[in-house]
Formats: structure tokens, sequence, C-alpha cells
């Protein structure tokens, strides 16, 4: 068990940093520990006010819907060239 309220406020090590983030809901700039990248990304998100992250949700889920698409588009693409090439491979006799 660890006692995050007995931590003296100095990371020396990545489970510090940890420790830190959780006593202090902060991380800061210099810290290197897996996974706090994300946690300080989701620490953004969720101190945004109501207005703030509805709007940001939206734009992500529009940023996935548009990546999806061009995803979509490209495999399409590729399938659609492949099959003109094997089309003028077999007219070519290769």
């Amino acid at each position: 068990m660890i006692k995050v309220n007995n931590f003296n406020d100095v990371a020396k090590d990545t489970l510090d940093e940890w420790i830190y983030f959780l006593k202090k809901s902060q991380i800061k700039e210099e810290f290197t520990a897996q996974g706090l990248a994300e946690a300080k990304a989701n620490l953004l998100v969720d101190s945004l006010s109501e207005e703030e992250r509805a709007n940001y949700l939206r734009y992500m889920e529009n940023r996935r819907y548009e990546v999806s698409i061009i995803e979509g588009s490209r495999s399409e693409g590729r399938l659609e060239g492949i099959e003109e090439g094997i089309k003028q491979g077999i007219k070519q006799g290769i």
C-alpha cells in the first residue's frame, strides 16, 4: 500500500512522479513516467468547463470521423488500383 499523503513531494523516480500526480493532480513538464502524458491530457480535459468539454469531445468525434473517412477512401483506392493493375496485367499477358 502506498501512502500518498506521506509523500514529501520530491519525485526521484517514475513511481514518485505517479505518486506526485495522485497527490496533487498535477504533472510537471519534466516528468517522464510511462502513461503520464495520457494522464496529463485527460487531466486537461477534466479541468474544462462543461461547455468547453462538450465542444472538445464533439471536435474529437468529428476528427475521428474525418480520419475514418480518409482511411476508408485510401483502402478503397488501393483495392481499385490493385484490381486495375491485375486487369492490365491480364490484358498484357503478364
